[in-house]
């Protein structure tokens, strides 16, 4: 079940563009489909809305997910000096 969900995964590397909230559900239920745990992942867009990374930030249980703000800050620090 696992490598067919991860074979199914869109490819973040084929240029990717998220213009809106719809189009952000429908690229995060295909991530997350399947997944035993509650993840927190950010998606990192450029101006054109190109996704330029997709990163998990936390994992926990179905109410009690802490994401730690200064990993996504950092994060996206990086991602802008790559960019």
């Amino acid at each position: 079940m696992e490598i067919a969900r991860r074979v199914s995964l869109p490819d973040k590397r084929n240029g990717t563009y998220i213009k809106g909230t719809a189009e952000a559900a429908i690229y995060l239920r295909e991530r997350l489909r399947g997944l035993p745990d509650e993840n927190f992942r950010v998606l990192f867009l450029n101006k054109l809305n190109r996704l330029l990374d997709d990163v998990l930030i936390a994992e926990g249980t179905v109410g009690n997910v802490h994401p730690p703000i200064r990993k996504i800050v950092a994060k996206a620090l990086q991602v802008m000096q790559v960019a």
